[in-house]
């Protein structure tokens, strides 16, 4: 019986240690804190804790920390915390008295340098400008991909109250430099709920299926008609002046286009439009419009008239007509027309004045008034 050989696998695994600032001791943990202004408050109360519990202060580094007493003073605590963290073989170059950092590192050409408090700096070349504080002659350098940078840039965020990337970019370089800050900056803006909720886009919903009236192969033109006003339009009557309306029947098929001029918007008004239209195009076999009180009416008024004449004879001749209204507070189903009411209007514009128009000119002059 021969025994089966299992095969391991020898691996080595290393860990790289991320290096400890020494005041980190007095430091609160960064990742606790969602905001600044609740890590400051915090830091504060260290070193509030730390004056009452030692009163001789052990070490010159302890007693220059318990000596901070305004918060722009105690923000070197974390950034120098920061620093130390990500930029550590770099800071212990220049303690050892090197004018230059490595070459293979990401902070080189910025020419940092140690200020008298022990913050790394960058050096510029506007120091002789007058009036000017001094981070922003030389601006702090922090790490984008430590907690502290995070923080101050989610704070600068905030304080412009949510605006545009390049603007916390330009207020933040006033007093630091980042590298990668655009990036940071398009993070949190990706990741805010209030700048996620106001670029929000609603998702357009799917194209529904057109319907029957516009997909009818073999049929005559304005076999399905689609009506509707528009205007009011200022006609000169004698001295004085008076309004009319367009009615525009269009063909869903074709979209032809057929106007008419009406008085008033009553459903007299437009049984005549209708009767010139029938007596032009022919009877349509169904009607489609919106849901106007004329509209209403004049639907009602020729089911009268159907059930009234329904002889054999008329059947025969003239098909029965149906009125189709488009639902409630849904203009956009009404599409087929609205877009020819604009076309329409755009062209009247252009092509009647509106000083002394006759009604005989709108009747002569519209342009598809008899277009097929």
């Amino acid at each position: 019986m021969s025994k089966t050989r299992e095969s391991q696998v020898l691996h080595h695994k290393e860990e790289i240690k991320k290096q400890i600032s020494p005041l980190a001791c007095v430091m609160p943990d960064p990742l606790r804190f969602s905001k600044l202004e609740r890590l400051r408050a915090a830091q504060k109360r260290v070193i509030d804790f730390l004056r009452l519990l030692s009163v001789k202060p052990h070490g010159p580094e302890l007693e220059r920390l318990l000596l901070l007493k305004r918060d722009v003073e105690m923000d070197s605590i974390f950034i120098r915390t920061c620093q130390e963290e990500e930029f550590f073989d770099e800071i212990r170059c220049l303690k050892e008295n090197r004018c230059l950092v490595n070459r293979k590192s990401t902070i080189y050409k910025c020419s940092p340098y140690l200020d008298p408090v022990g913050v790394l700096r960058m050096q510029g070349g506007i120091d002789a400008i007058e009036n000017v504080e001094v981070s922003v002659k030389r601006p702090v350098i922090l790490s984008r991909h430590h907690r502290i940078a995070y923080l101050i840039v989610e704070y600068h965020h905030r304080k412009y109250h949510h605006l545009h990337a390049e603007i916390v970019v330009n207020e933040i370089r006033q007093k630091y430099w980042i590298p990668g800050l655009r990036a940071l900056v398009k993070e949190i803006i990706n990741n805010y709920p209030v700048c996620c909720i106001r670029r929000a886009q609603p998702i357009p919903p799917m194209m529904g299926t057109l319907p029957k009236e516009r997909l009818s192969p073999h049929t005559l033109p304005f076999t399905f008609t689609g009506v509707d006003y528009f205007g009011p339009i200022e006609v000169a009557v004698g001295r004085r002046r008076e309004k009319r309306w367009g009615v525009l029947f269009t063909c869903l098929k074709v979209r032809a286009v057929h106007l008419e001029l009406v008085p008033s918007l009553l459903t007299d008004s437009f049984l005549l439009a209708l009767k010139l239209f029938i007596a032009r195009r022919g009877v349509p076999l169904k009607l489609l419009s919106d849901n106007g009180t004329n509209f209403r009416g004049a639907s009602r008024v020729l089911a009268q008239e159907i059930e009234r004449i329904s002889t054999s004879a008329v059947e025969n001749k003239y098909p029965e007509m149906s009125f189709t209204f488009i639902p409630p507070e849904s203009p956009h189903m009404g599409g087929s027309w609205e877009h020819m009411v604009r076309s329409t209007k755009s062209i009247q514009t252009e092509i009647l004045s509106n000083v002394g128009l006759r009604e005989e000119d709108c009747a002569l002059r519209w342009p598809m008034s008899n277009a097929l």
